[in-house]
């Protein structure tokens, strides 16, 4: 992993609320051993529990020049945590009952193969299972048989909502975000930098790791992409995401049981994880554990959730580094989830049951 800048400064060093116990006292103290062996991370860490926020950073390098006014809080590219809400809009649909979520595709969809529609299901592309990893080429695997992570599927799928409903992929999106209170999140209208930089002031610019240098990202994104990773978001925006989805108006039960329950295995850095619709899913050491990564050029994000203790854990930073060793490149965020659930299996509080 090529060296980060070495220094830094605090735009937020945000003061942790009092806790009460020395198992919270530890876990802050953890959290700043680990960023004081990390000093030239640029983005944010947040973990809240309930309404009590346990930890909050917000840190950038001196050498960029991106900070939003002190008052209002930073956003990111998110990355692939976008297709939690596509996976939402497709299950609200079905409860609707405008599409089966067993039913053949559309034959119509953008680069769709011919015969692919016959055989390939949007319960297959919620969950990774289709085989259709590139635009307009057959399925490369027997769909349902096994986990093939495909973008392109959740891009068919945004344009398969729009279809059904009449309504862009972009509105329905922007609408659910208002419904969970996301006021900090957008999807984004297509723009040139300098554009972006005018309608999106609290966007932090993206770098990407090249060699030594760190080099400022220029980078636009279409409407069709939203689907699997448009989404703009604040650290404080996706602890509320967390609970719309999991337990807010997000779904209705039916369909929050679908979206939680997996139905293939995903390969991952952690071991094999459960996966849903749009969710990875890991019952382990005591913890039912939601999650899920983002990775554009120029930001990774990290977005956790265990439902038993009402506990989010977001890491977000706004430099990418080498795809090609993504244990290294995530190294951080790992650490701060391995440090998170050893807070939570030493005995935090469970949440409150209804």
């Amino acid at each position: 992993m090529p060296k980060r800048y070495a220094r830094i400064c605090l735009l937020s060093l945000l003061p942790s609320l009092a806790l009460a116990g020395p198992a919270e006292d530890q876990l802050v103290q953890r959290l700043d051993a680990l960023l004081a062996a990390h000093p030239a991370f640029s983005g944010e860490l947040l973990l809240v529990q309930g309404e009590q926020t346990l930890y909050q950073r917000s840190q950038t390098l001196v050498e960029r020049s991106d900070a939003p006014p002190s008052d209002r809080p930073y956003q990111y590219r998110v990355g692939s945590i976008s297709k939690q809400l596509t996976a939402v809009l497709v299950l609200r649909a079905a409860a609707r009952g405008q599409l089966d979520l067993e039913q053949a595709l559309d034959s119509e969809l953008t680069g769709l193969p011919a015969g692919a529609h016959n055989t390939v299901s949007a319960a297959q592309l919620l969950n990774h299972s289709a085989g259709l990893v590139e635009q307009g080429q057959p399925p490369q695997f027997v769909p349902g048989s096994r986990f093939g992570y495909a973008n392109h599927g959740y891009v068919l799928l945004g344009e398969w909502l729009s279809r059904l409903t009449g309504q862009s992929y972009t509105v329905q999106a922007n609408a659910l975000l208002a419904r969970c209170q996301m006021h900090q999140s957008t999807m984004p209208a297509p723009a040139n930098a300098a554009e972006r930089r005018q309608r999106y002031p609290q966007l932090r610019d993206g770098y990407v790791q090249r060699g030594t240098a760190a080099e400022r990202l220029e980078w636009d994104i279409t409407p069709a992409q939203h689907p699997s990773g448009g989404l703009l978001a604040s650290a404080a925006d996706l602890v509320r995401w967390n609970r719309c989805l999991h337990a807010g108006p997000a779904l209705a039960p039916a369909q929050y049981a679908y979206l939680t329950t997996p139905r293939i295995e995903r390969p991952h850095r952690w071991g094999l994880l459960g996966y849903g619709a749009g969710l990875q899913v890991l019952q382990r050491e005591g913890l039912l554990e939601y999650s899920h990564g983002g990775y554009v050029p120029g930001y990774m994000s990290t977005l956790l959730y265990y439902p038993s203790q009402s506990f989010s854990v977001v890491v977000l930073e706004n430099t990418s580094y080498p795809e090609r060793d993504i244990a290294q490149a995530y190294a951080l965020h790992d650490q701060v989830r391995l440090l998170a659930r050893d807070y939570l299996r030493a005995g935090a509080p469970l949440s409150p049951q209804p």
